[in-house]
């Protein structure tokens, strides 16, 4: 009988852990909860940059890769956008 309850305290650590895991690749995976940041900043200037906007989405091949952090106006014909790459 007490063989028997180490195996279920065994099995039940193994089932915590493995639990854990799953919850920590998932927030990992999904970028949820903020828990660091994992992006980078990028700078770019552009000629054209009708329609941008603070908060806006980065998008490359119709995925969004990121956020638009700061626009200014650079030379009064020039936009610079600071981006945040995930």
């Amino acid at each position: 009988m007490h063989e028997y309850r180490k195996v279920e305290i065994i099995v039940g650590l193994f089932v915590c852990v493995g639990i854990v895991a799953i919850a920590g690749l998932a927030v990992k995976l999904g970028q949820v909860g903020g828990f660091s940041s994992s992006g980078y900043p990028l700078e770019a200037t552009f000629s054209d940059a009708g329609g941008v906007r603070v908060g806006g989405d980065v998008m490359l091949a119709g995925v969004s890769i990121g956020r638009i952090t700061e626009v200014t106006l650079q030379e009064s014909i020039k936009a610079h956008l600071v981006l945040e790459i995930n």
